[in-house]
């Protein structure tokens, strides 16, 4: 479960009602996020993620 900030207000949301609320009703979205995953897509970003982590954290102990 999420929370969102639409319009000011706070709500819950599964991802499945999140996924409703911004795809294309035709399905483009699904197929465009489907493809990223055939691609490894999410293992990219959460690498990336990961190694900004590290060097975020050894420039913090470098700076103090």
């Amino acid at each position: 479960m999420l929370t969102l900030k639409a319009g000011g207000i706070y709500k819950h949301a599964f991802l499945t009602e999140l996924k409703d609320e911004v795809g294309t009703p035709g399905g483009a979205t699904i197929e465009a996020v489907a493809e990223l995953e055939r691609k490894g897509f999410r293992a990219a970003v959460m690498s990336a993620m990961e190694q900004c982590f590290e060097k975020t954290k050894a420039l913090s102990r470098k700076n103090n």
